[in-house]
C-alpha cells in the first residue's frame, strides 16, 4: 500500500507500523482538501483511502450490491465497504490502524471492527460469506498462493481483490475466478490525480498535512516506476 509503510513493514514491528497507518489516517480524516480531492477525482465525497479508479469504484458498488449474509474486509481502512453495502450485508473489517477503527466503530456501528483478525478471536464468527481485500495482500507478509489460501480459508461464496500485478494471481483450489483489466483507466487516474497534487490549495495545506500528501505522491510515483497491471479478480466458490 503506502510507501513509506512498506519500509515499516519490512524492518519493524507491528506498532511501528500501526504508528504509521494512525499518522497517515489521521491526516487524512483533518484534512479539509482531501475530501475535495476525492470528488474531482472519482465523483464520490465517500471518505477512504483507496486508488481506485473510477472504474473499479463502480465494479465495487455493482459487486458489493449483489451480496448479503457477511463479508470480511482485509486492510478495511476508512469502511469503504460499510459506507457502501446493503442493509442486508454485515461487514466485519480488520486494519492496523487504530484510528482507522475507531472511527469505522463511530460512522457504522452496525457493523464490527478489529485490530485482530476475527477468526482469533473469541466468540466471533470464524467463516464469512464474502470477502473484499483492497490492496493488502502485503500485510499477510507471505507468498502470494500461501496469502490467498490462508486468506481464502474462511469465505464460503465469493470475493473480490484490487490489486497492482505483472502475473495473475495463483489459482486457489475451488473457485472460480473472473479478471478484469482496469490498468488504462488507472493510469488515467493517476494521471489526474498528479494534476490535482500540484495546485494550489493541497501545496498549501502540505505544509501542515505532510505525511497525508506526501505519502500519496509518493504512492503514485511507486505505480508509476512499477508499471505494473492494475488488476480486480472476482471469485465464486464452485458448488459441492
Amino acid at each position: 500500500m503506502l510507501k513509506k509503510i512498506f519500509k515499516i513493514l519490512s524492518h519493524s514491528s507491528r506498532p511501528a507500523l500501526q504508528s504509521a497507518f494512525d499518522k497517515f489516517y489521521s491526516e487524512l480524516l483533518q484534512s479539509p482538501e482531501y475530501s475535495l480531492f476525492l470528488e474531482k477525482l472519482k465523483g464520490d465525497r465517500t471518505l477512504s483511502y483507496n486508488l481506485l479508479s473510477q472504474k473499479e469504484l463502480l465494479i465495487f458498488k455493482e459487486w458489493l450490491g449483489q451480496r448479503h449474509g457477511t463479508l470480511l474486509d482485509y486492510g478495511c481502512g476508512l469502511g469503504l465497504s460499510a459506507a457502501l453495502c446493503p442493509r442486508d450485508l454485515t461487514v466485519y473489517g480488520q486494519d492496523f490502524s487504530s484510528v482507522a477503527i475507531q472511527y469505522n466503530q463511530k460512522n457504522f456501528p452496525n457493523h464490527f471492527w478489529s485490530l485482530k483478525p476475527y477468526t482469533k478471536k473469541k466468540n466471533h464468527l470464524n467463516s464469512f460469506d464474502h470477502l473484499v481485500c483492497m490492496d493488502s495482500l502485503y500485510m499477510l507478509n507471505q507468498d502470494k498462493k500461501t496469502a490467498l489460501t490462508n486468506l481464502f480459508r474462511p469465505i464460503k461464496r465469493s470475493a473480490i481483490i484490487f490489486q497492482n500485478l505483472n502475473e495473475d494471481l495463483p489459482q486457489i483450489k475451488g473457485w472460480h475466478e473472473e479478471i478484469i483489466d482496469v490498468t488504462e483507466c488507472f493510469h488515467q487516474y493517476l494521471d489526474l490525480a498528479e494534476q490535482m497534487l500540484s495546485l494550489a490549495p493541497i501545496n498549501q495545506e502540505r505544509q501542515k498535512f505532510s505525511v497525508l500528501w506526501d505519502t500519496i505522491s509518493k504512492e503514485i510515483f511507486k505505480h508509476r516506476q512499477q508499471n505494473m497491471k492494475r488488476k480486480v479478480v472476482r471469485y465464486e466458490k464452485y458448488s459441492p
